[in-house]
């Protein structure tokens, strides 16, 4: 397997699903609009959850795993129903323990995808399908960047506005193929999103991977920085809420925690971003 603990951990968060700056949902932009998200997240993990699903210190040594990254975000609207998205990280990865310390700084995979609103009433439904190149991996590279393979994914966004109340629920569904040794994954989320004040936006969310390994037991993870690993299940809650700066242009605070999984980091991230739309 090409991937640490460490990589998994972040990864498994980051590039396995997009984050929260997909703040558009199921609904898709009009023709020539566009939305923008630009974030920098902060990630850090002592513990992990193990083969077992309980939660245990990540080595023997004290090891520990932090990222600072940063995203590029965007939506486009090709068509009326038809919007292209995609998704383009960086950032610098440490793992280290008492005895040593690895830093790498690095950019990440690209992410494009096509979203179609194919239903508007009484629930918004829009299938979604899209590909994740390699672009920043390095063989070799310690902390690995990635998989260094090109993954498939075809998601089925649901979601409802709760008019006349200022909110709106969303439910997301996904299955994305992977290359190489690694096993293809289930992916699910949803999310409860509000407009209290019209400066103001909070969104509460849940979401996860499941992992198909071919068989029971056959998830690869022990503690451990230099485990090499790939295989990781998680679940995760979070919360995000946005200001109106000016018009058009939104400040928010991200943060979300690891709360259950296999083989994966337990970990927490926060996030400051700044969103356009037109």
């Amino acid at each position: 397997m090409r991937a640490t603990l460490a990589a998994a951990t972040v990864w498994a968060l980051w590039a396995a699903a997009p984050p929260a700056p997909a703040a558009a949902g199921a609904w898709a932009q009009p023709a020539g609009g566009y939305y923008a998200k630009a974030s920098g997240i902060r990630y850090g993990a002592e513990e992990v959850y193990n083969d077992m699903g309980r939660r245990a210190t990540m080595g023997m040594d004290g090891e520990r795993f932090d990222s600072v990254q940063s995203f590029l975000y965007i939506e486009y609207g090709l068509r009326p129903r038809l919007t292209v998205v995609s998704q383009f990280g960086a950032g610098r990865l440490t793992s280290e323990n008492r005895l040593v310390r690895r830093e790498r700084t690095a950019t990440g995979d690209l992410e494009v995808w096509l979203k179609y609103q194919s239903l508007d009433h009484p629930v918004v439904v829009s299938p979604m399908v899209g590909v994740k190149a390699p672009v920043g991996y390095e063989e070799g590279g310690d902390p690995p960047v990635g998989t260094g393979d090109f993954d498939a994914e075809a998601r089925l966004l649901l979601a409802r506005s709760l008019y006349p109340l200022p909110a709106y629920v969303g439910l997301e569904a996904g299955y994305r193929l992977r290359r190489g040794p690694f096993s293809n994954q289930l992916s699910w989320s949803g999310e409860i999103g509000a407009t209290p004040r019209p400066w103001l936006f909070v969104k509460l969310l849940a979401g996860g991977t499941d992992t198909r390994t071919s068989g029971a037991g056959e998830d690869l993870g022990v503690v451990g920085a230099s485990t090499q690993v790939s295989e990781g299940d998680f679940t995760k809650v979070g919360g995000n809420v946005a200001v109106r700066v000016i018009e058009g242009l939104w400040l928010d605070l991200l943060h979300e925690r690891t709360v259950g999984g296999e083989n994966i980091g337990a970990g927490a991230s926060w996030g400051l971003g700044l969103s356009v739309g037109g």
